[in-house]
């Protein structure tokens, strides 16, 4: 039984463990991801936390020879800050202009690329019926992500004339619900396309 609190032991967990569980979490926050065991990803989060260790080797030898607070706070990086930048930066690196065209692009479906922008416009829906749905996707809008069934809320509803000219907010609405299988298509417009006409 005390073979289970040797702590050697338990600095192997932590430090082959934790800082993969860390990352892979955190890459799932920015990257929709199938919803999956954990024993289903258990290789990834020791080869995450394989590449942390050998990232930061160097400050875990450092942490050995400190006490105290300092040797605390040097495992907080090593074993939690380290972890959660590591996937931010790789995504900032595969979302750059230049390989773009040259890898898979981590985003599963337009529809989460688009909206994981998070960038402000209209939304013209067209409906399967033939009917159009106007509104404007900004702040409190959401739209689910995969692998969750698709559905999009707008937080505010316009008025739109037969051939989809928005014309005002429908002052009275609290938005809109809509479901991605009643879409037929979506036709996206800029909220502003005079900002910055006149910019030299």
């Amino acid at each position: 039984m005390a073979e289970l609190f040797d702590i050697n032991k338990i600095q192997l967990i932590l430090i082959f463990v934790i800082p993969g569980f860390v990352s892979y979490k955190v890459w799932s926050l920015f990257i929709p991801s199938k919803d999956v065991a954990i024993k289903d990803y258990i290789i990834e989060i020791i080869c995450y936390s394989f590449i942390n260790f050998a990232l930061l080797f160097w400050l875990i030898n450092i942490a050995e020879q400190l006490q105290g607070f300092w040797q605390v706070l040097l495992y907080l990086i090593i074993l939690f800050i380290a972890p959660i930048i590591w996937p931010l930066i790789w995504i900032k690196i595969l979302k750059s202009g230049g390989l773009k065209g040259k890898i898979i692009h981590p985003q599963p479906t337009a529809w989460d690329f688009f909206f994981g922008i998070g960038k402000e416009c209209f939304m013209l829906i067209h409906l399967n019926t033939g009917k159009m749905i106007g509104g404007l996707y900004y702040l409190n809008s959401y739209a689910s992500s995969y692998p969750q069934q698709k559905d999009l809320y707008l937080k505010e509803v316009w008025k739109i004339t037969d051939e989809g000219k928005f014309i005002k907010k429908i002052e009275a609405s609290e938005g809109l619900l809509i479901c991605y299988n009643a879409i037929e298509y979506i036709e996206l417009f800029n909220p502003y396309p005079n900002k910055g006409a006149n910019d030299d």
